[in-house]
């Protein structure tokens, strides 16, 4: 279309109108092919911006083969996926749902004598996650966001562990993007109920 205007520019028979004209067309069609796109975003608008408590999140499985990762999360249970070989060498796949607190490395899932709540961390539980010589530690407070005691965080950061403190549902996403990663990464995922909940 462009080309055709650029040709009707250098004829001899080349007039304003005709500029004019050919301007009007090519806006016509330029609207033509973007306004449906522009439509599509608004249409799809309210479906990314779902509520993040309504939203049953799901992740890629490719990009951490053989490692534990978070396969999905809401508000009542994690369920996490790992794959290992059989006896005769055929990769499976394993998955477990959580309701219950949880410590989640790429190597290791814990979910016994855990807290339920951030008040209730302590320093030999944390002992145990240093000593898996992890580089950050996500604490998943449920839905909401609570600090634990100045005290716990200077010393994780003495022994070099970050601490990062979110909701459960932005853990579980950071902790799958860091271990594709390959970060040495811990989540602590908080469950304010009695029980490990734990079912295969």
């Amino acid at each position: 279309m462009v080309c055709h205007w650029a040709a009707i520019a250098a004829s001899s028979d080349f007039s304003s109108h005709k500029v004019v004209a050919g301007l009007n067309q090519l806006k016509f069609h330029l609207n033509s092919v973007i306004s449906p796109f522009v439509s599509s975003v608004y249409f799809y608008k309210p479906l990314l911006e779902t509520s993040e408590k309504q939203f049953y999140m799901k992740f890629t499985q490719e990009s951490a083969a053989g490692r534990y990762q978070i396969h999905s999360q809401d508000a009542r249970q994690v369920v996490v996926e790992w794959s290992d070989l059989d006896e005769q060498g055929v990769p499976q796949l394993n998955s477990e749902t959580l309701t219950g607190s949880f410590l989640l490395t790429p190597v290791q899932l814990r979910s016994d004598d855990l807290p339920q709540v951030v008040s209730e961390l302590n320093t030999e539980l944390l002992q145990q996650v240093v000593e898996l010589q992890i580089e950050v530690l996500l604490l998943g407070c449920g839905e909401g966001i609570e600090f634990p005691a100045p005290t716990v965080i200077s010393w994780l950061s003495q022994r070099g562990v970050g601490l990062e403190v979110m909701t459960s549902a932005a853990a579980c996403r950071t902790y799958n993007l860091l271990l594709v990663e390959d970060r040495r990464v811990a989540a602590l995922i908080l469950f304010d109920q009695p029980g490990s909940g734990r079912t295969g």
